[in-house]
């Protein structure tokens, strides 16, 4: 009788260690928000393992460290995974006229695919000039604009899965010079309207 109960109590315990180790794998893969404001905390962030999820990020666009910036006139960095990674990262870097020419020159030189046409989420281009830009159908877009007269460039990167953003929050933090003019990524978006409309077969299919 002992030996059963004992038995029974091991198994249990092999469960609930189990539950454990799930549920902190979910957690770390998955749960919570991770919310900056700090451009101290910059290059950690983006070279961190949440960063490690995003498609657009590789791309290059945003500067890998600060070095070169002389001052960082806004900085915002959100990741939200309540199942699909959704980032939020938005730097305005002002620079020196030697640091500003070398960085709009390296954002030009990025090998990007050309963005579709018409441009993705109805957007219908941007207030500022573009540097760089990368836009999927479905996840979302990277890019950097010019304010040429301050020396100054904004690094904007929306990314999400399934056609439409959880940080619905976004038009809140990035003003809308800095947006695509018309875009819209929230619930209910012309894009994740065709994608609930296609058919099956089709919806399969890699977006481009």
């Amino acid at each position: 009788m002992k030996r059963k109960k004992r038995a029974k109590n091991i198994l249990f315990a092999l469960l609930a260690a189990v539950v454990v180790v799930i549920g902190a794998f979910a957690l770390m893969m998955f749960g919570g928000r991770i919310i900056s404001r700090r451009p101290v905390q910059y290059q950690k962030l983006l070279q961190s393992q949440r960063a490690s999820y995003s498609q657009l990020l590789p791309l290059g666009v945003f500067p890998k460290d600060l070095d070169r910036v002389k001052q960082v006139e806004t900085f915002y960095f959100e990741y939200y995974n309540p199942w699909d990674a959704c980032y939020l990262i938005y730097l305005v870097a002002d620079y020196t006229e030697d640091s500003y020419a070398a960085e709009a020159a390296r954002l030009r030189a990025l090998p990007l695919k050309p963005p579709p046409e018409p441009l993705p989420f109805g957007a219908e281009g941007f207030s500022l000039p573009v540097l760089a830009l990368s836009a999927d159908r479905s996840c979302g877009y990277c890019y950097a604009l010019a304010e040429e007269s301050n020396r100054r460039i904004v690094y904007v990167l929306i990314e999400f899965c399934n056609y439409f953003t959880d940080i619905k929050k976004y038009p809140n933090i990035i003003p809308s010079a800095h947006l695509p003019i018309g875009f819209n990524a929230l619930p209910g978006n012309p894009e994740w309207q065709a994608f609930e409309n296609m058919p099956l077969t089709d919806s399969l299919k890699t977006p481009t």
